[in-house]
Formats: structure tokens, C-alpha cells, sequence
């Protein structure tokens, strides 16, 4: 388990460190005129708040139409953290599942 651990300890925290590169890069690709060429409403960020707390979003309604206070690259910048934490969840699960694997041949148990 400590070589399994190790190993993607070390893939988990690349992970990071690559994501908080891309992270300081919102303002290069998304600079603020491009926040004020975008309008973010609030029908986007309801939608985009129920998909990740798996909650119904509830009707649409005339208030969805508005600005949401919520600019382009906040959202990059934020997407950019969820992709981050997303990869890494993965390599967690794969380094579990090699463990696992290992676990079984050293057992010598096929479930």
C-alpha cells in the first residue's frame, strides 16, 4: 500500500500544482473585456449551482434574465478548480484500484 500511496500521492499533487497554473492564467485568455462583452445571468448560475449540489433547480423565471454578478472568468476560474479537483479524485481511484489488484494477486483471491 505505501508504494501505491507514494505513487500517486505524488500524481495527485502534480495534479494540484498543474491546476493552479492554469488557474493564474484566466486573465490571459479571459481578460475583462471580455467580462463585459459577456453577460452572466442568473438563470446560468441557478443551473450551474443545482448540477453540482444535485438539487432541482426549480422553474425558470423572468429573474433567471438577470445579471448575475458573476463575471466570465470567475466562472473559467472556477471550472478550472472543479477539473482540477476532478483529475485528482480520478487518480485516486485508479491508485485504488491498482491496489486492490495487487491486493487480490497477493491473496490469491480472484473476487
Amino acid at each position: 500500500m505505501t508504494q501505491t500511496q507514494i505513487k500517486y500521492v505524488d500524481r495527485i499533487n502534480a495534479i494540484y500544482v498543474k491546476g493552479e497554473e492554469v488557474e493564474k492564467q484566466v486573465p490571459i485568455y479571459i481578460t475583462q473585456a471580455d467580462n463585459d462583452r459577456v453577460a452572466v445571468n442568473a438563470g446560468f448560475v441557478r443551473l450551474y449551482d443545482a448540477a453540482w449540489s444535485g438539487d432541482d433547480p426549480g422553474p425558470a423565471a423572468d429573474s433567471d434574465r438577470e445579471p448575475a454578478g458573476v463575471s466570465l472568468a470567475q466562472i473559467a476560474a472556477v471550472n478550472a478548480g472543479n477539473a482540477t479537483s476532478c483529475r485528482a479524485w480520478r487518480e485516486l481511484a485508479l491508485g485504488l484500484r491498482e491496489y486492490y489488484a495487487r491486493l487480490k494477486v497477493v491473496t490469491n483471491t480472484s473476487k
